[in-house]
């Protein structure tokens, strides 16, 4: 057995240091596993309006957001369409695509200066095919990507634009000061100005 070591680079070393954490939140891991993870991730630092993933093309990676904020969006007819917003310590991804190994309906984009580690799937998939208690946080993983696209898509039909503004601010306070109001605005399925009435009235 080997045992886990975090980098001793700083820079690598912060986002690593969230990424396991965060895993270890989702399942026990031994130090083995730690390794293995490490190995086949990557960290990726990103300037603002960097394409993270291309519509049109295949996905094949599972993010983890260290620091920043990313948006997931589709162009349909010429219009921008915000789907998800997301701030820091997330895990994120095409689900659909990575599922079915089908072209990206969507779009994924840094909004602001980004640390992202970059999980290869394929490898992943290896791990929770041969390790029990990998398998284990890799379903939950799983689960938790499917819960968090599940809920986004009930809570655009069932809540009214108020409901989903006052969700989204109790979920991530600090959005408007990562985000722009004209993302918020789209991901809400409003106008800036109807967020501007509704910020006024909350």
């Amino acid at each position: 057995m080997h045992k886990f070591v975090y980098p001793k680079n700083k820079i690598l070393n912060m986002p690593l240091t969230q990424f396991i954490q965060k895993l270890e939140e989702l399942g026990t891991m031994s130090d083995d596993v730690k390794l293995q993870f490490h190995s086949f991730s990557s960290v990726l630092q990103l300037e603002k309006k960097k394409t993270i993933l291309k519509q049109g093309t295949l996905c094949n990676k599972i993010w983890f957001l260290a620091s920043g904020s990313i948006r997931m969006y589709r162009i349909e007819n010429n219009k921008d369409i915000t789907l998800h917003l997301i701030t820091h310590s997330r895990f994120f991804t095409d689900l659909i695509a990575l599922t079915e190994q089908s072209p990206s309906t969507l779009q994924i984009e840094t909004i602001d200066p980004c640390t992202i580690i970059v999980l290869n799937a394929k490898e992943l998939q290896k791990l929770l095919d041969t390790d029990l208690p990998s398998e284990r946080i890799g379903r939950k993983l799983y689960q938790q990507l499917l819960f968090e696209e599940t809920k986004r898509l009930q809570d655009s039909i069932f809540l009214s634009a108020n409901e989903r503004y006052i969700k989204l601010i109790a979920s991530a306070p600090e959005i408007f000061q990562k985000i722009p109001q004209k993302h918020i605005a789209s991901y809400l399925h409003i106008k800036p100005e109807t967020l501007s009435r509704i910020r006024k009235q909350n």
